[in-house]
């Protein structure tokens, strides 16, 4: 992280999302119900983007996918299963946050919306014992000439992963406690 300082990052909007507890018809008996959440919404003033492509992926415990950043597009994260921190660095030279970084951590009933503009290299590590799901919208459709990939020579773009310890236990370890 030689240049890099922790601060907020121009563009980049991270929303913690109002959980709204599934409602029981009384007389029924379950033992856990559900939850929704918004995760996007075109009418929030966070929210100007247009979507064009919605993915997800699945990563295990000490996976560490990093770092890349876009030339055009935006990414709309969802960390939704497990938990994982996320690492953004403003990698935008004409920033006036240029080299900041943002952690962030999220997962399983911490659920975030994390807005990530063009030109913010983002990556994130699992940090859980079980799988971590990330849900994603993009504000254009897969394009491998958009994407910028990691470059170790690049000293900007230098993390320490193996500073963003595991956890012990996973969350149904924790549920059964």
């Amino acid at each position: 992280m030689s240049n890099s300082k922790t601060g907020p990052i121009n563009g980049v909007f991270v929303k913690e999302l109002k959980i709204h507890p599934d409602k029981i018809d009384p007389g029924k008996q379950i033992f856990r119900p559900g939850a929704l959440a918004e995760v996007w919404r075109n009418d929030l003033a966070d929210s100007p983007l247009i979507v064009a492509q919605a993915t997800f992926t699945y990563a295990y415990a000490g996976t560490v996918k990093a770092f890349h950043r876009h030339q055009i597009q935006y990414d709309i994260w969802f960390p939704a299963t497990g938990k994982m921190v996320v690492i953004l660095r403003d990698l935008r030279p004409n920033s006036l946050t240029f080299l900041n970084t943002m952690v962030i951590e999220a997962g399983w009933e911490s659920w975030k919306r994390i807005v990530i503009p063009p030109g913010v290299g983002h990556g994130y590590k699992v940090v859980s014992a079980e799988p971590a799901i990330l849900f994603y919208l993009v504000t254009e459709t897969y394009n491998p000439s958009d994407e910028l990939r990691y470059d170790e020579n690049d000293h900007n773009q230098r993390f320490d992963w193996n500073s963003i310890p595991l956890e012990i236990t996973s969350a149904k370890e924790a549920d059964a406690k």
